[in-house]
């Protein structure tokens, strides 16, 4: 890369946001960094978000909009990417906000595939605030990738697609897209697709993305299907068989990482066939279970799980409908009690 203030495509994906659409907008307009286009993708949206986009493209001509009928987040951001002529991509959430330094911290200066920003969670509900950050900056180069994969991993800064700058030519040329057929849990499996074209990621210890966590789009109190949590499980276990980039040799510990989370994605499917909501009888649930026993046993009886675990799992197995139904109506308060008792019946032994 030879020039030093490369295009960069800004793609946001926008459904019904108005309230909360110009102030994203409004702060990516406003980088330090100027040299960018910012593609705006209303998903079939029926308040005043179309309007709203109608307005700052007047404005900017650094703006593109594009539209369709409502087919989802996943299918916005393949459209953006259809449409991005940068060298490098960024996605920001229409709920987000960046601040004016958001694009000018990435290193723009040496060629890199993924560079990773840290990130604010601003709590909507109690404008409770959490910083999730790198200890440093750094370049990590082919066998030191794994390395950094597991630090963003651990800290939840792998998942999903913001706080990252892509190139353009790695997804356009692997043809890596964001899988319409999945609901939940798609950013991830989006990124996990890039890790395997890679060579270097740069991660960044500044904080410049803010993502809110609104009142009404927490994932613990939304249902979600046991068909998109299955869907979701099993394209990730053929993505983790995938020959990785030949530079990636994990460590025991990220392996030990990947199994636990594993182990709780199997947990919520259990939870899921037992969950009032999903309409299954015995039956369906009887042919749910024998889908993940192969899993089950792989996880379930591994030595790799801690007797805290392992209890989890053998009360789930005993009452799987009181089980989860608790954990679904109580959540939180349920869950503390019951790690409570389990540690006290660990020190017991």
């Amino acid at each position: 890369m030879n020039n030093l203030t490369p295009l960069i495509s800004i793609i946001i994906p926008i459904y019904n946001a108005e309230k909360h659409l110009k102030k994203c907008i409004s702060s990516v307009l406003n980088q330090t960094y100027d040299n960018f286009e910012l593609i705006l993708v209303n998903d079939g949206s029926t308040d005043n978000s179309s309007l709203i986009c109608n307005n700052f493209e007047k404005l900017d001509k650094r703006i593109k909009i594009t539209s369709q009928k409502n087919k989802g987040v996943s299918s916005a951001r393949n459209i953006g990417i259809n449409e991005a002529k940068g060298e490098y991509i960024c996605f920001v959430d229409a709920d987000d906000w960046v601040t004016k330094n958001y694009l000018s911290h990435f290193n723009l200066k040496i060629d890199i595939d993924l560079q990773i920003q840290s990130v604010r969670i601003w709590h909507e509900i109690d404008n409770r605030i959490k910083d999730v950050k790198f200890s440093k900056q750094k370049l990590y180069k082919n066998s030191q990738i794994i390395e950094v994969i597991e630090i963003a991993e651990r800290n939840e800064l792998i998942r999903s697609p913001w706080i990252k700058l892509f190139k353009t030519s790695i997804i356009k040329d692997n043809n890596i897209k964001f899988n319409s057929n999945i609901s939940y849990g798609e950013d991830y499996i989006f990124v996990l697709n890039y890790l395997m074209f890679i060579s270097s990621i740069y991660i960044i210890d500044k904080v410049n993305y803010i993502y809110a966590q609104r009142k009404n789009n927490s994932l613990s109190k939304k249902y979600i299907s046991y068909e998109e949590r299955f869907n979701f499980f099993k394209e990730l276990n053929l993505l983790r068989k995938k020959p990785i980039n030949s530079f990636y040799f994990p460590s025991n510990s990220y392996l030990h990482f990947i199994n636990q989370k594993n182990t709780h994605y199997l947990t919520n499917l259990i939870i899921g066939i037992y969950d009032k909501r999903s309409n299954f009888n015995r039956h369906d649930r009887l042919i749910k279970l024998r889908e993940l026993k192969p899993k089950l046993i792989t996880y379930y009886y591994s030595k790799e799980l801690n007797i805290l675990q392992k209890l989890s799992w053998f009360f789930l197995k005993l009452f799987p409908v009181i089980i989860a139904d608790l954990i679904i109506n109580t959540s939180r308060v349920f869950y503390l009690i019951l790690l409570r008792f389990l540690r006290l019946f660990k020190t017991s032994l």
